[in-house]
């Protein structure tokens, strides 16, 4: 087995444990609701460090199916721009683990707008 095969197990592995802590922290009484708030906001909740963790893992495992893909299917301009887009959204899910949004109600902050900076390219 190749590094690229490597690399994409490893960013299935990422995008599979997000979603399980993802779940698990809408089990956890944080006071959000899986309906009315986004999975951001578990990032300002007292559980804030399997939120952070989870982005992480998510991003990191990103970027890593991406290294996977654009060695392993080698050049072409569709699939380049489909693994560059792969690439982004892994980046900003990884810089979305600094910069949690912020808590419903208080005054916006930096880290906030930049959050949803993030936040926007991860859904372009």
């Amino acid at each position: 087995m190749g590094w690229e095969s490597i690399a994409a197990y490893a960013g299935l592995a990422g995008m599979f444990l997000f979603v399980v802590i993802s779940i698990l922290l809408h089990a956890l009484p944080t006071g959000y609701k899986p309906m009315q708030n986004p999975v951001s906001d578990f990032a300002t909740s007292t559980y804030r460090v399997f939120m952070t963790l989870a982005f992480l893992l998510l991003g990191i495992g990103l970027l890593a199916l991406s290294a996977g893909l654009a060695k392993g299917l080698g050049a072409g301009k569709r699939i380049a721009l489909g693994v560059f887009f792969i690439a982004v959204f892994g980046a900003s899910r990884l810089l979305v683990a600094f910069f949690p949004s912020d808590v419903d109600g208080t005054d916006r902050t930096t880290r906030g707008r930049i959050h949803t900076i993030l936040t926007l390219f991860g859904f372009l």
